[in-house]
């Protein structure tokens, strides 16, 4: 493959990336349409070829349906063997919520893959983590650790913005897309997890959306809405504060509130630091 105007070091993961692939006949991804699973999809449709190189999307709940459609209208985009498998995450210990909750979401998800990829052929699932998740509270790494999933980005130490340089030298469709994380994350832990809260943070998120923010969260805390933006999109809020009033009472809220703090990955993780409960 032509590494033109890519940097030695980048050329030099991306060499130890397909090597890793290069070992296997047949590589199912783990696949959400976001950033890293889709260039790690491509990587491996690209080295081992369509009939060889399968992504498997888990359809939960968890996921707004507007990911969804785009993640399969860019599988087919990319020209990727690709496969849908329904997942019902919602286990007692799931819905529970603990701090461990990544864990067993990711089990269930990651067992469910394991068992559609093996059904069409494949005994290696590989999952699109890379080196940055090994920095924030990721419990869900335990249970790929324990189902044998590799990591592959993660191995050669890709980096986020090292993948999205490596999505545009390869022109994917993802290279630039915000980066998003299941509607579980909006839900404080021991708050119970249930399909009426998912979706109201759905629609909550749709209506900032629509509005043209980006990079932002809508926190449940039972009444309570917790808007995080980008700290210049504040003065934004304002602009659109009565529509944004309107339409989330309709969703239920009672009280809607702006985090001054701003948009933050994790910030649900905070509580557990506070506390000393992150394990």
């Amino acid at each position: 493959m032509s590494c033109n105007n890519l940097d030695k070091a980048l050329e030099t993961k991306l060499d130890a990336l397909c090597r890793i692939i290069k070992t296997h006949f047949k590589v199912a991804v783990a696949y959400s349409g976001g950033v890293d699973s889709a260039f790690l999809a491509f990587i491996v449709n690209r080295e081992l070829g369509q009939e060889n190189a399968i992504a498997l999307m888990a359809d939960t709940s968890l996921v707004p349906q507007f990911e969804i459609d785009i993640a399969i209208k860019t599988a087919e985009t990319m020209g990727l063997n690709f496969k849908d498998v329904k997942v019902n995450p919602f286990a007692k210990e799931f819905v529970e919520n603990p701090p461990d909750r990544c864990y067993h979401c990711k089990k269930i998800i990651f067992t469910e893959l394991i068992n559609a990829a093996s059904q069409v052929g494949f005994d290696i699932l590989a999952d699109g983590s890379n080196a940055d998740d090994t920095k924030e509270y990721r419990p869900g790494f335990k249970a790929l650790a324990e189902l044998e999933i590799p990591s592959p980005l993660m191995q050669v130490g890709l980096t986020k913005a090292e993948i999205r340089t490596l999505s545009r030298h390869f022109d994917l469709p993802t290279a630039d897309i915000v980066s998003s994380t299941c509607l579980a994350t909006r839900i404080p832990y021991y708050t119970e997890i249930d399909t009426a809260k998912l979706k109201a943070v759905e629609k909550s998120e749709a209506v900032l959306r629509e509005l043209g923010f980006e990079n932002f969260r809508v926190r449940y805390h039972g009444d309570i809405a917790r808007i995080e933006v980008q700290p210049e999109q504040m003065d934004k809020i304002m602009e659109y504060r009565e529509t944004i009033i309107i339409e989330f009472k309709k969703i239920g809220f009672i009280y809607v509130t702006v985090d001054l703090v701003g948009y933050r990955s994790g910030s649900m993780d905070e509580a557990l630091k506070e506390n000393g409960d992150e394990h």
